[in-house]
């Protein structure tokens, strides 16, 4: 399900809510407002069409869930993967659960630092990188550790890597 307000792609997006109620996008980014309203993502892929995203997310117990979930960027020129771990106003400042994945769809990013796709380092860490569709650039280093469960997907894509990718396999 696309959001015809925001272009905001929703799949098994669950909603629940008690009281006063408001889920809907504003301009490219997502509102949550209420007493108790909390959005799920599990298992599913929540999309945005730029970088930064307006999130308001407002009222006592009000939240957004991502579980086993995948963050998904389309068309965006300057993705940062170290968002998530932001805080309010981002996707940081979601409630991070289980293993979860990036996924870059046409999209670049600019972080400068080093990144490792791995489950051991928490939630808030993704442990997937998907890379499909078009051309797809990143330009720090990656560390795709596959000992740690790290994965990599790439689907109809040119990718770029100027910061190099170092894969690290499970001993046998």
């Amino acid at each position: 399900m696309v959001c015809l307000r925001c272009g905001l792609l929703v799949r098994q997006l669950q909603y629940s809510a008690s009281k006063q109620r408001r889920l809907g996008g504003t301009g490219r980014g997502l509102q949550l407002t209420g007493t108790s309203v909390t959005a799920t993502n599990s298992g599913g892929i929540l999309q945005f069409t730029n970088a930064a995203p307006t999130l308001t997310i407002s009222g006592t117990g009000a939240g957004i869930i991502i579980t086993n979930g995948t963050l998904a960027y389309r068309g965006v020129s300057a993705v940062d993967l170290l968002a998530n771990a932001g805080g309010a106003g981002t996707v940081g400042a979601f409630t991070w659960q289980g293993v979860n994945t990036l996924r870059l769809n046409n999209s670049t990013s600019t972080t400068a630092s080093a990144y490792t796709f791995a489950n051991n380092l928490g939630a808030k860490n993704y442990a997937g990188l998907e890379l499909i569709n078009g051309t797809n650039r990143l330009s720090n280093a990656l560390t795709l550790d596959g000992s740690h469960g790290g994965t990599l997907l790439l689907s109809n894509t040119t990718a770029v890597v100027t910061g190099g990718v170092t894969l690290v396999v499970p001993c046998r």
